[in-house]
């Protein structure tokens, strides 16, 4: 890709706040919670981005962050629906993961970081920082480095159901393609599930522990929503990644799909129009993906 949007910074520095008109709506990073009931997701409504809350059913939002010089972005729902992780700083350089207590508003500060994402039991969080991996508990302890840069930058980490690996981008220089590397938390060993040669890939979680979700951008076309089977273990075979953007024709980047989920939730829109939304595309293909976000229709 030109741009590479499928890590944060890429995104904020290929379109900064400051050159967005007032009119943009532009809504990333969904996160669904645990119940199924919410969406939770950061946008640029004004010059610095805010987290977000969509009530499913009533289609009703909140603003939980409300801040007007702090961005915060690229929310994930805690296990428990009770927390949620972001990375939150006055600017692209001091961005911190912090997790925020969504009863009592009260939030924690982990380190630096970004792409930070929840353990299956909600006790650990991966994250990204200097191209590297990270481990921490949730309450900011116990912070490990798992995987370093001299072999590859990493980003984007997924954990596994048994909590016993991370899932991540790997890409051998800045702005090149990316493989999906699986990396083992006790030995340290590594393998490849997707390699760099299929695409331009983004932002993998799972459905079940043998079907992956993640965005591909093959040649000039636009990055998309793919299924991707990884019971062969390494996938290159084109039968063995299925479309699944149900017609959706904007650039899609960070699907999300929790295990045994029936819809992966994804951002998609124009950048040349500052609009991006989030919508629900079915898993199984069986109607049309459906806008959760954005003005309302009437």
């Amino acid at each position: 890709m030109i741009i590479r949007l499928f890590v944060l910074a890429a995104i904020l520095f290929a379109f900064p706040a400051s050159d967005l008109p007032a009119e943009k709506w532009m809504d990333f990073h969904p996160s669904l919670s645990p119940d199924g009931k919410h969406v939770v997701y950061y946008s640029y409504r004004s010059d610095d981005p805010d987290v977000f809350v969509t009530d499913l059913e009533t289609g009703s939002e909140r603003n939980i962050t409300k801040t007007e010089t702090d961005w915060e972005i690229e929310p994930r729902w805690a296990p428990n629906g009770n927390r949620i992780v972001y990375s939150k700083g006055t600017s692209m350089a001091d961005l911190q993961v912090t997790v925020h207590d969504l009863t009592t508003d009260a939030t924690v500060t982990i380190g630096p970081g970004v792409n930070a994402t929840w353990s299956p039991d909600g006790k650990r969080i991966a994250y990204m920082s200097k191209w590297e991996l990270w481990v921490a508990q949730a309450d900011g302890s116990s912070k490990m480095k798992v995987a370093n840069a001299d072999n590859g930058m990493w980003s984007d980490p997924a954990w596994t159901s048994d909590g016993t690996h991370l899932v991540g981008l790997v890409q051998q220089e800045e702005g090149g393609l990316s493989s999906v590397v699986k990396l083992n938390l006790e030995t340290r060993e590594t393998s490849e599930l997707l390699p760099a040669t299929i695409g331009s890939v983004g932002s993998p979680s799972f459905i079940n522990d043998e079907t992956m979700v993640v965005s591909i951008q093959k040649g000039n076309m636009r990055p998309a929503t793919y299924l991707v089977e990884l019971s062969t273990g390494s996938v290159s075979s084109e039968s063995e990644q299925k479309l699944v953007s149900g017609g959706l024709t904007g650039f899609q980047y960070f699907p999300e799909a929790r295990t045994g989920a029936s819809h992966i939730y994804v951002e998609s829109g124009e950048w040349n129009g500052n609009q991006f939304f989030i919508y629900a595309i079915p898993v199984d293909g069986s109607s049309k993906p459906v806008r959760i976000t954005g003005p309302r229709e009437h």
